[in-house]
């Protein structure tokens, strides 16, 4: 099994340290506690008089929350000054004890607890008070105190504004959470961009909306190494446009007209990471039957085209990523062969990295490609068997002793088509999470992987059903953050709880 981060399903063992109050691993819920009623308002039993009691007026986290952050504070504060004896709280992982410390508030009236190690999702958390009085020395009946800390929560969950609507998960350097909302017409659409930060479930209005063209590709969406976004698309003359927002305005990066360019088709922005940003897009020129995959890239405020036509022509565009030097690679399909392939900027030339990553009895379908921050470059492809078999999914390895050959990591994927949009990032620390949804049961597939195997990720989705992925982002903690929809209706984005 892989050394991976700490993940769901571990429970966190309880112990006493110097200092700290000493904790008795008991049940969770005894019999005592069983009857006993929640907390109201007043944070005691019912029957007894208000006037006549202390009162916990809040709580964090509230009681019976199922959103819990493992970050979460544990507070309590009080009506009246309260007194703390030998052992004032336990708490309770699922049934195991976690030492804390206590810390009262000068006045009395606020009671903090801190686990003495981090909780580690998903959990059920139970808090029973022990000793703990009023300021004349009079017990308080308190009754248990639980909340949930799930393996995934939430960054937002919202209705969709029209069932038309496309949406793109972005993240940046910081702790916020992009998504860009677009509504598209017969004619034009707007781009909205909305944004969250790590403790907020709720999004607002990042930027004054944007005009694009319909019937070419989506905007894609990235945040730059400086925490900017940049969105790339089609203008309302149906051109190619790149704008960045400077904090107060959207700044046109004013992308070079290609003459005779009657349509394009897909555009990709590849994260800035050393601030020459990347697009790469399929356009059609007049006169000519397929489509062309180009590249440009903009740096000091001027944009330059790498290498020309990038793959053959009629290649679909699938990826780009940039390796750890800003060189970019990019995933393209052979409609014609069902060949997949990927191919690298030297700095002067593009050069076919691998073997085609199908075989003689398949077609490459979708492919995603990403660079770790160790050099290894991967591939998380979809293959469409010619014999009409379920499509099989793997994560390759380009063959780092230079056989030009893809090499599958660990055991195969989940089978089945894959929707768009499919992510592979990099989180950083030698680990790729990847993320796909399949079309034949609606399952979001979440992993983590390293180069040499990789370990599912509990499902985000209880209901197993995604009617459209909506993507990925890895935040600047290395945390990645997965976008989509369950139906019709609703939006939700939500991050591993770590």
């Amino acid at each position: 099994m892989l050394e991976m981060k700490q993940r769901a399903g571990m429970l966190l063992l309880g112990t006493t340290i110097a200092g700290f109050a000493a904790v008795t691993v008991t049940s969770a819920c005894n019999s005592d506690d069983s009857a006993a009623a929640p907390p109201g308002p007043d944070g005691g039993s019912d029957g007894e008089p208000n006037s006549t009691r202390v009162r916990i007026v809040s709580q964090t986290p509230p009681h019976q929350n199922e959103e819990t952050s493992v970050h979460s504070p544990i507070q309590a504060k009080f009506s009246a000054p309260i007194k703390l004896g030998a052992s004032p709280v336990t708490l309770f992982a699922g049934n195991v004890s976690i030492a804390v410390t206590t810390t009262l508030s000068a006045d009395g009236t606020t009671l903090d607890v801190v686990p003495s190690s981090a909780i580690t999702a998903p959990a059920e958390m139970t808090l029973r008070f022990g000793d703990v009085t009023d300021a004349q020395g009079k017990p308080l009946d308190l009754v248990p105190w639980t909340w949930t800390v799930p393996s995934w929560i939430f960054v937002r969950v919202s209705k969709k504004p029209t069932s038309e609507a496309s949406f793109r998960v972005a993240t940046g350097p910081g702790d916020a959470v992009y998504l860009s909302e677009f509504q598209g017409g017969i004619d034009q659409g707007t781009l909205t961009l909305l944004t969250s930060e790590r403790s907020g479930i709720s999004f607002i209005r990042f930027a004054p909306d944007l005009n694009y063209a319909s019937g070419g590709p989506l905007p894609d969406l990235h945040i730059d190494k400086d925490g900017a976004p940049v969105v790339v698309s089609l203008d309302p003359a149906h051109k190619l446009s790149a704008k960045r927002w400077s904090g107060s305005a959207w700044n046109d990066l004013a992308m070079p007209d290609d003459s005779g360019a009657e349509q394009y088709r897909a555009a990709f922005i590849a994260p800035a990471k050393t601030g020459k940003l990347v697009v790469a897009y399929e356009v059609k020129f007049a006169g000519k039957p397929e489509s062309e995959i180009h590249v440009q890239q903009l740096a000091d405020g001027v944009w330059s085209p790498l290498g020309g036509v990038v793959a053959p022509a009629g290649a679909v565009l699938q990826s780009v990523a940039l390796d750890n030097n800003g060189l970019p690679s990019i995933a393209s399909l052979d409609e014609s062969s069902g060949d997949g392939r990927v191919r690298t900027w030297s700095g002067t030339s593009w050069t076919d990295v691998g073997s085609a990553v199908n075989g003689a009895d398949t077609r490459t379908a979708k492919m995603s490609i990403a660079w770790d921050d160790g050099g290894n470059l991967f591939n998380l492809v979809s293959l469409n068997p010619r014999d009409g078999s379920a499509y099989r999914n793997r994560l390759l390895r380009l063959d780092p002793t230079g056989a030009a050959t893809w090499a599958a990591v660990g055991d195969a994927l989940p089978n089945g088509q894959m929707k768009d949009p499919v992510s592979l990032l990099p989180e950083g620390a030698g680990l790729l999470f990847a993320s796909f949804a399949t079309v034949s049961d609606g399952h979001l597939w979440t992993l983590e992987a390293t180069k040499t195997g990789w370990t599912a990720i509990p499902s985000p989705d209880k209901a197993s059903q995604v009617l459209v992925p909506y993507g990925a982002g890895v935040d600047g903690h290395g945390v990645p953050v997965v976008g989509w929809s369950p139906d019709d209706l609703n939006i939700i984005v939500k991050r591993p709880n770590r």
